[in-house]
């Protein structure tokens, strides 16, 4: 099941510091995630990309086990909605709506506390600056992004811009700490 309608299967991290020591490897490495997601994308592609992963390297089964599926694509015999995007508009950028999503998720839970300062967290963690580099120098003028609200799986909607109203809205949650996060500035790697 969707957590939200085109949630993100997979995410690129990397550390501060290789990213700051590495700022050009750090963005030929997104382009070439981008290249690759638009290869995933076209569907003549499919079986190609179907044999690979079916490789022991990768998940070692029958090719015939996976389904790449577009939206609203049902895997056959098991009646699940295949959800890979794997390109395309609201797709591959960075979304700090979701990364703040994630951060509410973790204090819900009692992993970490929520932030006080959220909004400088997701400015150091989700930095945007990266793939839109990318993105500029592959091309890709035409992705893009709308910052809108998560409309979620149980019908509740996340809004970016109350995450703490959304928090506390919650009735099924542990014990919610808050707490400010020390951000320190990076050291940079030797290179």
């Amino acid at each position: 099941m969707d957590i939200w309608s085109g949630h993100p299967g997979k995410v690129l991290g990397v550390r501060e510091d290789w990213a700051n020591a590495y700022p050009n490897t750090h963005i030929a490495l997104v382009k070439a995630l981008m290249e690759s997601c638009q290869y995933c994308t076209d569907p003549k592609n499919a079986a190609e990309i179907c044999s690979i992963l079916a490789k022991k390297d990768y998940v070692a089964t029958n090719p015939n086990y996976i389904h790449l599926g577009g939206p609203g694509d049902v895997v056959p015999g098991v009646n699940s909605v295949a959800h890979h995007l794997f390109y395309g508009d609201n797709v591959n950028r960075p979304s700090r709506t979701e990364h703040l999503w994630h951060m509410v998720q973790m204090a819900r839970w009692g992993d970490v506390p929520f932030p006080r300062n959220w909004v400088e967290v997701l400015e150091k963690t989700c930095r945007v600056g990266v793939f839109s580099t990318a993105a500029r120098e592959l091309g890709l003028s035409d992705l893009t992004y709308s910052k809108a609200s998560l409309e979620l799986f149980d019908g509740s909607t996340f809004n970016a811009d109350d995450p703490i109203g959304y928090l506390n809205s919650l009735k099924i949650k542990r014990d919610i700490t808050m707490a400010e996060i020390a951000l320190e500035t990076p050291r940079v790697m030797a290179a």
